[in-house]
């Protein structure tokens, strides 16, 4: 079936000699950090909100979430999660964070005004990653373990509904585009990406990315749209390269 499915994406190769993705490839001029902010073991996952120049990390060995001041790249405060907390999404009109633990298979909802836990959620097994759509007060939470997305309403912090996206998909990472609620899931374990009407809450269709080169179907990792939500990318980090698609033609 995977092998059907329709090959929309226009592959690049990225240069080694130019970026580095991920730490899948190493670059060849390294761009100076200053400052460097020690945060705890095995950070993750991180997100800002942008209004209040607020950065969230995730450090998956120490169960916390680490709050830093955007303005003085310093720590401000440590939020204790659950258990291996990697996926970060923050809803800046609400003020609101959301952290995937996936060992506890739960999310933390954090109040970015107390810097508190202010609810805990349970979803699927192995939340991974997870995305919020601001104009519908909803989070996406993909579970890698149990072949899933939990849908979460925002407003009451209530698990509303599960997705199926398939045996063994192994869902990583999801995004959403807000302008059409839609909904995208990188399937690890099936080479394919999944897309989801937000409205229904139903998978409308999936596609892959084939690599002319190998003559086979690319292994995605992670998603990503640009502000316009017109475009996207797709990390496929095992051949180093990325996808941009075409949004208006996935849906």
């Amino acid at each position: 079936m995977l092998k059907l499915c329709k090959c929309i994406a226009v592959l690049i190769l990225c240069a080694i000699t130019s970026i580095s993705i991920f730490g899948f490839l190493p670059a060849q001029k390294a761009l100076a950090v200053d400052p460097t902010i020690p945060v705890s073991i095995n950070t993750f996952g991180v997100a800002v909100n942008p209004n209040t120049n607020t950065i969230y990390a995730s450090s998956g060995g120490a169960n916390t979430v680490s709050v830093i001041n955007g303005s003085t790249n310093t720590i401000t405060s440590t939020i204790t999660v659950g258990t291996n907390p990697i996926g970060v999404a923050v809803n800046d009109s609400t003020n609101t964070i959301y952290v995937s633990n996936t060992n506890s298979g739960t999310v933390s909802v954090i109040n970015g005004y107390t810097n508190t836990v202010a609810s805990t959620i349970g979803v699927g097994t192995g939340p991974f990653g997870l995305a919020v759509n601001q104009n519908t007060n909803t989070v996406y939470v993909a579970n890698e373990i149990s072949n899933s997305v939990s849908v979460i309403n925002g407003g009451t912090d209530t698990n509303i509904d599960t997705i199926s996206v398939g045996v063994n998909s192994i869902p990583y990472w999801t995004a959403v585009n807000q302008s059409t609620n839609t909904v995208y899931t990188t399937n690890y374990g099936q080479d394919a990406v999944s897309v989801i009407n937000g409205s229904t809450n139903t998978v409308t269709t999936s596609f892959c990315a084939f690599d002319s080169e190998r003559q086979s179907t690319l292994v995605p990792f992670s998603f990503g749209i640009n502000f316009t939500n017109t475009w996207s990318s797709v990390l496929f980090p095992i051949v180093s390269k990325v996808s941009l698609l075409d949004l208006k033609s996935s849906i």
